[in-house]
């Protein structure tokens, strides 16, 4: 079994019937929690339900039945019935009662007949507990499906239940008693001071300056994480700024999870809900009416106690604080109207009720008015003399704030008035108290921002107030700047950052992207050095330039850039958006590695180092959009290129949107919606222009109810009664000296001049979609306004910038009448319309009133559109796509998704339920709700927030001890206080698992509510001395570990202090390591043994030299002085006993077990016996999974294609057969598998293979529900760009199809077939008419984008697509390197240049790089081998040297007679060398032959001679051969024929041919001049009726095997085949033609399609070439036959399903008995049988599995047992990349004695054995064996790196011609 992707194939496993594991269930004093159900959610997270009543308890419950219908089942009784303790707990019972039953079953002796204990047996359905008194709701029967179905009612039914039914959620441990609402936790130490005096912000600057360690991530809120959790998918950050996508918490509401949501806290501007989702700060000021409605909290903590302050709808507020939704709700605080007089209501309280009435409608049963008539009423009662009304309750916002309403203009205005800061409130040394309330002018801030309060400490003006110097309410005068974090580091501060109203802030949110300071000058300041710095700074991103940003991950991606380079919205400021281009988020981390690397590279320190580097990215990226974004109506791209008219004219929508005029593409139900969309408004006023409709528009079936409502909005638009609207615009005209004089200036443009890019409306009211605004949020033109050469918002229209005379009435009003921004100054009269501008009723005559008018939220007002660009974003259009192949057989038997059974009816019944208990879980006890809190929560409805701590923990493998590798840990985190514990959690690591994939196990730790614990932390929190001095918590991580003999071994502890105990609310997320000297006793703190003889040394891991005393078994106490007797027998035998180890919670005076392995339960006595049972189907393997919540009592290790809770659904995967129809020459191939999921992001890769050459079949395994959509192939035909072919593109489950790949074409070729291109239009544009033009075109791709036609070629759906996916750069000498798998990255194969060769590394002729040789080396084996191509050349070089001597010499001297003739002679002389070495050396060479046979004239003069040669070499042969070879002969030739086809080649007179054409080609070789080779003598085996004869006799080994035998790596390879092999059959480790006196039988059992007569003649044909005589049968009748004429040397065995005739297996062992060698073939489990049945009767092996392989093992000396790799063997000439097998299994070893019965040779890239063989010894009479696992590659992969090869070379091998030492030494 292997595992490939375990936590995808690990699946847990339920029972087939419902059950409950109920904890904490016995009876005691003091219980903080009891009755607890555990839930697992996701990997590693633990989570206790329990009932938490807030305090201790006392537990008394004996009782004597069992309810809900339980059975009473007697201990006794049990035992008598042998019932065993793993069915006890199916019962659904108490943990602790079954431990008790599960001791007195392994110990009978502990029971008698008198004893009256019972357990229950809970047989109704959903029912638990240790007296069945549960039950679940929604007809559950797991506690998980319970928790799944009350948030999923909570997701799909009505948000105001949480009114109707919950509770507002408080932090209780620190009151608030100057707001009406209690504090959310995450209120405490967010920087706003909430509470009077700041009491909410006390000593937060420990976390506000809190420095981390240099291996860990510093959260944006100051916290630390481990920096291997830092972008790695996962939310661990409890702001989730570890992490680049985030929802905000949007959807925690609908989801229990608790470590994520139950612990998140909201980014600055943002308001928490209290259930971990965040609402933008103007929700919570949910009472104003300046802009639309938004969102609520889905706990509408936002609206409490002012309920009837928002429109969205009006609620009711109750005397909790709740919000009533419904009408007619009947408050008893307040009698009807005509009694509310003799009530005893003050005028204040009727006042309050009215105004409430007046605000929520009369929502109110007794309400006497609504909106309409509550003035009058209230002019009556109340008696402020300025009608002024306090609304909301004071203190509720901040204790700094009132606001005021009033209530005589109420109706005209129904917006507050006034809005009022007043109070106390602590700044930077010194604390303010107003001296009177100060009235606010109306801005923006004022309702978005929540810091407006700390305005007051800006105030220097004793006129305003007092400041307390010496008041010790107040904020460090100096921020604190003189003091140390808690790891000693100073703190990182800048003083002078926020000047106006002091706010202390850590310098690393000096430039974020966010507003600190209440003037926003830590993000306007210029500054002249770089504050991000330290730690912090490696993970913030800092734009690559001078700007000293600071930017969180959250900053990165958004529309509007924070770096003035815009490097952190585009890749390199000009690439495409990082959002799109970056994608790493929890489902897809494809890029995480590369966003760290782009954040960590962005300093401005590393800028320059990386200059090159930028420059170089720069330049290659571009700017990339979604293909659905262009001719969206909205600008991404620079100058607006992608909405250009003159291009969108040739773009085409998708169907269902509206085409405006421009060619842009609109949602329908953006058309007459009152905004522009279309940038020449052909959407709205000017839709006319867009008529009569294209036949786009025509088939919009909801278009005709679009138009009508267009022409009731327009029906009096502005100056309607002036302008012709058929054709005209109305507007105040542009470019005039006074706009409004309309009877001058007719305020009317034709309709054909919006959006043409010319002002012709003042204030370019006409070009709202085309013009920029240059503002901070560059974006349209929309209704910004200018202001002398600024360019201004909406929403500081009418304000105290006095710019808009035109537009704003108030600089108009003559008598101060219309001084309101909503009021509007008609043309005619002058007189002043109150509150009638822009409320959609025509008011003035021209309608002038409704001019300028925006729609949407105030977020619209201050950006154009911003509200559509965010439900653009989110749309999830229809992809419309087509199928290929269009006729494939698709496998139609899908496996559905299993759906849940339970019953979500949304009856009143399952609503009270689902929303009760808030973020607890209801459950049922006698029709009474009993909430099971998670540990966030605690009090009778989980209505309160607990103080605790969240771990998460993850152990390193890495470190793991080597004798720890295979051992179970067991690691108990203690929770102490002053080394008391006060709660544990206990987790399980399991390195099998955990070593392949990252679990981190999460779960809380909880402080004790005691009411003397509960005072402690009260008092410390205000207590700053001990805050900083003293530390009295701490988590203790001990580790045991649990040996397989039930013996447990304590190996240590990390210990980690909890400084920031005063928080409500921390997390600590730790990566636990073990140290390196752990092994090595010299650095081990415990090597001198300082404890006593009760105790045991051990070691603290995280801090060096540190140890502590661990007490043995059943010792406590100072010294472990004292000892436990009940520990002898409380705890099961081989548990651990801990006397002083159970925590403050649950206190009991019982010792603590910590259990033995394969143990649980409160005393030890449950054994885990899931396993037993053998529960995991198709080879699936079971562990025990140790889970507290019983539903996943056991894992399944899954096979490959195999997943489900026991293995028993076969996942999605893909199987394609490709039939490649288009002649193509590839040198490499890219399979790529995508899933797209949605249009605007780019495709997804899931799985991506590189081949050499072209693979034949594609094979892959999902993990999701349905396979990836889309089949590429990128086909390399040499070193430049590759070309695309479609797979397939298909939405199945299932894919299993034979595909004839498409071509896709680049765009430009297929563009530049068309006719009539405008050239100057991008190429994208035309995208969809490439489809349009030619409907045979399926695909086609650009740089960016691959698009695929629609189904009825109406147009494209494009997708980016990274084209750079498949490359790398580990490939030398100008090679290509091509990446396989991308998360593998020594997954690759290299494309090697001219004239040179390598797999992995491109290596030059000229070089000797990789594989571990030195140049001395290779040229000492280049000399040994090709020796005569150095003797002549060295020969020469020393002859010639008499020659130069003579003739430096006689240079410039007169030759006597006897010199002349000397130097004549010696020059003739000079040459002798060179000749006798060419003659002796050259000539004799086989590199030299080599060379010159392959010359034309060699090939005429020596044909005759060497055919003459070969015929007489042939008969010689066959004459001194026995009778019996000519036997075999004719036995072959009168062999059975199939189709009149003779299966034995050598019969036949063609094939004999043949065969001899191929003698005369490649039989003999000349032998070596340099001398003979050793002849040894061996007993041969040739299958002539068992006769033998010796190779000294018949052979030499030099005339069978090549001079290259036994060797991978050769030097002087003079060319390689695609794969990297050398070509050539000299190469091969048998001579062409020397193997004819064999004969091979092949037994061929396993046939389908593809496997057919004609695949299976290349192997033939191979063996051919060798001389091999073959015959080929398909039936075990016909091989039994054959083989029984003992006329074979050599067996073939292609395994198949199954075994037809039971004497196969005996006939077989006896050939290999009688010296016959075997080559076994098997596969995938089943295609095994035969294999595995000889192997397990001859050896003690089985095989199984099924592993899906694919890929190319490499040669690498003595690589036998390295996982993808091969060693040095016969079998292995001349391989250096060997394909490994399609679909391969894999050995099982019975025995010690079995696993060395075979030698492996290869390991397949699973780990496990891929080609193994036997070479018996010489004393033996048996033959020699080889297996293979995968037959597959004898017909779908025939042609793969170095098959033929090694089928041939192992056949050979089989023979057993002279020895392996000695072939290897030739």
């Amino acid at each position: 079994m292997f595992w490939t992707k375990p936590l995808r194939d690990m699946k847990f496993s339920n029972d087939t019937y419902g059950r409950v594991l109920l904890y904490n269930t016995e009876n005691g004093e003091a219980f903080e929690k009891f009755d607890c159900v555990y839930y697992t959610y996701n990997d590693g997270e633990e989570i206790s339900y329990c009932r938490r009543p807030g305090g201790s308890q006392t537990l008394v419950r004996n009782r004597s039945e069992c309810d809900n219908q339980g059975q009473k089942k007697y201990f006794r009784d049990l035992l008598d019935q042998k019932i065993h303790p793993s069915e006890i707990l199916n019962w659904s019972s108490s943990v602790e009662m079954v431990d008790l039953y599960a001791r007195a079953f392994y110990n009978r002796s502990l029971i008698d007949d008198n004893d009256d204990r019972f357990v229950c047996n809970c047989t109704n359905s959903g029912t638990f507990g240790k007296y069945c008194e549960y039950k679940l709701t929604h007809e559950a029967k797991f506690f998980s499906e319970a928790i799944n179905a009350q948030f999923e009612q909570k997701e799909n039914g009505d948000e105001w239940n949480t009114q109707r039914y919950g509770k507002i959620l408080c932090y209780e441990t620190l009151s608030c008693l100057s707001s009406p609402l209690c504090l959310d936790w995450r209120e405490i130490c967010d920087s706003f001071q909430r509470c009077s005096n700041g009491t909410d912000e006390e000593n937060c600057d420990k976390l506000e300056f809190n420095e981390c360690e240099y291996d860990e991530f510093r959260c944006t809120n100051g916290m630390c994480i481990a920096e291997e959790f830092w972008l790695d998918g996962d939310n661990d950050c409890m702001d989730w700024s570890d992490e680049y996508f985030s929802d905000g918490g949007d959807s925690c509401q609908f989801h229990p999870n608790a470590i994520e949501c139950d612990e998140h806290t909201c980014s600055r501007m943002w308001y928490s809900c209290g259930d971990g989702q965040c609402v933008q700060w103007s929700s919570r000021m949910d009472f104003n009416r300046f802009e639309s409605a938004k969102n609520d909290c889905f706990t509408k903590r936002n609206r409490n106690y002012m309920c009837e302050a928002s429109s969205n709808p009006p609620a009711w507020t109750l005397e909790s604080g709740l919000c009533w939704p419904d009408k007619d709700y009947d408050d008893p605080r307040y009698p009807p109207w005509n009694l509310i007089i003799a009530s005893n209501l003050t005028n204040k309280e009727k006042c309050q009720y009215l105004f409430r009435c007046a605000l929520s409608k009369g929502l109110e049963h007794d309400c006497p008015c609504n909106h309409s008539n509550c003035t009058p009423m209230m002019m009556s009662v109340c008696s402020s003399q300025n009608y002024l009304i306090l609304y909301p309750p004071a203190g509720l916002i901040n204790p700094n704030v009132l606001i005021y309403y009033n209530y005589s203009q109420f109706m005209e205005n129904p917006s507050f008035q006034i809005f009022l800061l007043s109070g106390g409130i602590k700044c930077r040394g010194y604390f303010f108290q107003t001296k009177y309330s100060f009235e606010e002018p109306f801005y923006v801030a004022l309702i978005s921002y929540p810091l407006i309060h700390h305005k007051l400490c800006h105030f220097s003006d004793p006129i305003y107030g007092n400041r307390d110097f010496l008041s010790p309410i107040q904020n460090d005068k100096f921020c604190w700047n003189d003091s140390l974090t808690f790891n000693g580091r100073p703190y990182a501060v800048n003083l002078e950052i926020c000047p106006y109203a002091g706010e202390c802030i850590s310098q690393y949110r000096i430039h974020d992207g966010t507003f600190d300071c209440l003037d926003a000058s830590d993000e306007i300041m210029i500054l002249d050095k770089n504050y991000c710095t330290g730690n912090a700074g490696r993970h913030r991103f800092q734009c690559f330039d001078d700007d000293y940003a600071c930017l969180p991950l959250s900053h990165l991606g958004r529309d509007v850039p924070s770096c003035s380079n815009s490097y952190d919205k585009n890749w390199h400021g000009t690439g495409g958006l990082l959002r799109i281009q970056l994608l790493c988020s929890k489902t897809r981390t494809t890029h995480c590695h590369h966003l760290k690397a782009y954040i960590q590279q962005s300093s401005a320190k590393n800028s320059s180092n990386n200059a090159s580097l930028v420059s170089t990215q720069r330049q290659e990226s571009k700017k990339l959009i979604a293909f659905r974004s262009y001719c969206d109506t909205f600008w991404n791209l620079d100058n607006h290129i992608d909405e250009l008219s003159s291009s969108c004219q040739h773009w085409v929508c998708e169907h269902d949107r509206y085409r405006c005029r421009t060619g842009q593409c609109i949602l329908l139900d953006w058309v007459c919606d009152g905004e522009w969309d279309c940038a020449d408004a052909s959407d709205e006023e000017a839709i006319v222009l867009n008529q009569p409709w294209t036949i786009h528009n025509a088939h919009l079936t909801n278009l005709p109810s679009q138009l009508e409502k267009c022409r009731e909005r327009y029906s009096k638009p502005p100056f309607w009664k002036i302008c012709n609207t058929s054709f005209e615009f109305g507007c105040y005209l542009s470019r005039v000296s006074n706009p409004l004089d309309i009877q001058s200036n007719t305020p009317c443009i034709n309709l054909t001049q919006i959006g043409d890019g010319v002002e012709d409306c003042y204030n370019a009211h006409d070009e709202k979609n085309t013009f920029t605004a240059k503002t901070d949020n560059t974006n349209m033109w929309g209704f910004h306004f200018r202001c002398g050469s600024e360019h201004r918002s909406y929403v500081e229209f009418c304000s105290t910038l006095n710019c808009t005379e035109i537009l704003c009435s108030k600089y108009r009003d003559k008598d101060g009448s219309c001084s309101n921004k909503k009021d509007a100054i008609c043309h005619g009269d002058d007189r002043c319309k109150k509150n009638a501008r822009c409320d959609g009723i025509v008011d003035c005559e021209d309608g002038e009133d409704e001019y300028w008018c925006p729609s949407g939220s105030l977020n619209d007002q201050r950006s154009y559109r911003f509200g559509k660009r965010q439900i653009l974003d989110n749309h999830i259009d229809n992809i419309y796509l087509i199928t290929y192949p269009p006729e494939s057989m698709v496998d139609v038997n899908q496996q559905q998704v299993p759906k849940s059974s339970i019953n979500l009816q949304n009856d009143s019944f399952f609503k009270v339920h689902s929303y009760q208990c808030n973020r607890g879980i209801a459950v049922l006890q006698m029709n009474e709700t009993r909430c099971l809190c998670p540990p966030a929560y605690y009090g009778r409805w989980c209505e309160f927030f607990s103080d605790r701590i969240s771990i998460i923990a993850h152990l390193d493998q890495n470190t793991l001890l080597t004798t720890m590798s295979k051992v179970t840990l067991k690691i108990k985190a203690n929770f102490l206080f002053n080394n008391r514990i006060i709660d544990h959690h206990e987790f399980t690591i399991i390195p099998t698992f955990e070593r392949v994939k990252i679990i981190k196990h999460k779960f809380y730790l909880v402080y004790s509510r005691s009411a003397q614990m509960l005072v402690h932390k009260q008092r410390r929190y205000f207590n700053r001395t001990d805050v900083i001095n003293n530390h009295p918590y701490s988590v203790h991580f001990d580790v045991f570990s649990l040996e397989n003999e039930n013996s447990i071994k304590e190996i240590g502890s990390w210990h980690y202090p909890i400084y920031f105990d005063y928080l409500p609310a921390f997390r600590l997320a730790i990566v636990l390591r073990f140290p390196s000297w752990l092994e090595n006793t010299t650095h081990d703190a415990c090597w001198q043994n300082r404890c006593n003889e009760n105790s045991t040394c051990m070691p603290v891991f995280n801090q060096n030299n540190s140890y502590y005393c661990s007490c043995k078994s059943g010792y406590y106490g100072t010294n472990c002085s004292m000892y436990e007797y009940r520990c002898g027998t409380y705890c099961s035998v081989k548990a651990f006993c801990r006397p002083d180890h159970y925590d403050l919670q649950v206190k009991r005076n019982n010792p603590y077990c910590i259990c033995a392995l394969g143990h649980f339960g409160p005393h030890c006595n449950f054994k885990y016996d899931y396993c037993d049972s053998s529960p995991c189907l198709n080879n699936g393997t079971c562990l025990p999974n140790y889970d507290r919540s019983g539903e996943q009592a056991y894992m399944c290790n899954c096979s490959q294609q195999f997943y489900g809770n026991q293995c028993e659904n076969e996942m999605a995967f893909v199987r394609v057969i490709l039939n490649i129809t288009r002649a193509v020459s590839a040198r490499a191939t890219i399979v790529q598998l995508y899933s797209g999921d949605a249009s605007d992001l780019p495709l997804s890769i899931q799985h991506q293979k590189a081949y050499y050459g072209l693979p034949s079949m594609i094979n892959y395994y999902h993990s999701s529900v349905y396979a990836p959509e889309f089949g590429f192939l990128k086909i390399y035909e040499d070193l430049s760009d590759p070309q695309y072919f479609i797979i397939y593109c298909q939405v199945q489950r299932m894919i299993n199809i034979t595909s004839s790949p498409q071509n896709c074409p680049h765009a430009l070729s297929l563009l530049s077939e068309m006719r009539r291109i405008d050239e100057s239009v991008p190429a994208i544009f035309k995208y969809h008419n490439i489809c349009r033009n030619d409907t045979q075109h399926i695909c086609f791709y650009d740089e960016n984008y691959i698009c695929i036609c629609q189904p009825d070629h109406y147009g494209a759906n494009c997708f980016i697509h990274d084209t750079q996916l498949d490359h790398c750069d580990k490939c030398l000498s100008g090679g290509k390197c091509l990446q396989g798998d991308p998360k593998d990255l020594n997954d690759f194969i290299c494309l090697c240049p001219s004239c040179h060769q390598g797999h992995r590394f491109a290596r030059s002729r000229a070089k000797t790089v990789g594989q571990r040789v030195t140049f001395s080396e290779v040229l000492k084996k280049q000399f040994k081998t090709q020796k005569e191509l150095y003797v002549t050349p060295t020969i020469a070089v020393i002859s010639v040297l008499p020659q130069i001597i003579l003739t430096f010499s006689f240079a410039c001297t007169p030759l006597s007679d006897w010199q002349r003739h000397t130097l004549l002679a010696t020059y003739l002389l000079s040459y002798a060398p060179q000749v006798l070495g060419f003659i002796l050396h050259v000539l004799p060479s086989t590199n030299y032959k080599k060379e010159f046979n392959e010359t034309f004239i060699a090939k005429k003069v020596t044909m005759t001679t060497k055919l003459s040669s070969n015929y007489s070499r042939s008969l010689r042969s066959t004459k001194s051969s026995s009778k019996e070879i000519n036997d075999v002969h004719e036995h072959i030739e009168n062999s059975s024929t199939k189709k009149g086809k003779r299966l034995c080649k050598s019969t036949t007179q063609k094939t004999q041919s043949k065969k001899n054409n191929i003698r005369k080609r490649k039989y003999h070789r000349s032998k070596a001049s340099n001398g003979s080779v050793k002849q040894r003598k061996q007993r041969v085996y040739t299958g002539l009726n068992g006769k033998y004869w010796t190779s000294q006799e018949k052979s030499t080994t030099t005339d069978i095997y090549n001079p290259v035998a036994g060797q991978s790596e050769i030097i002087g390879v003079h060319s390689y085949d695609k794969h990297g092999n050398p070509v050539g059959t000299h190469y091969d480790l048998g001579r062409d033609g020397a193997f004819n006196r064999y004969c091979v039988l092949i037994g061929q059992f396993y046939s389908d399609s593809a496997f057919s007569d004609v695949a299976m003649q290349k192997p033939i044909d191979a063996l051919m070439v060798k001389g091999f005589q073959v015959k080929h049968v398909k039936s075990e009748t016909e091989f039994l036959s054959e083989l029984s004429t003992n006329l074979y040397r050599i067996v073939w065995v292609i395994s198949s399903s199954s075994i037809q005739d039971p004497t196969f297996d005996v006939a077989l062992i006896k050939f290999h008995a009688s010296g016959g060698a075997i080559f076994l073939f098997a596969d995938n489990v089943p295609y095994i049988t035969h294999a595995s049945n000889f192997l397990n009767k001859r050896f003690g092996i089985t095989l199984t599995g099924c592993y899906g392989a694919q890929l190319t093992l490499t040669y690498k000396e003595k690589g036998y047992l390295e996982t993808g790799h091969f060693g040095q063997h016969d079998i292995f000439t001349g391989i250096t990349n060997l394909y490994e097998g399609h679909t391969i299994c894999q050995p099982v070893y019975s025995t010690t004695a079995s696993c060395s019965a075979l030698t492996v040779l290869a390991t397949s890239t699973d780990g496990n054995p891929n080609i193994a063989v036997f070479d018996p010894p010489a004393t033996s009479t048996e033959g020699r064996l080889s297996f293979d696992s995968g037959f597959t590659k004898l017909y779908i992969n025939w042609d793969d790196a170095g098959t033929a090869r090694y089928i041939v070379n192992t056949t050979c091998w089989l023979a057993g011609i002279g020895g392996q030492a000695a072939m290897s030494h030739l």
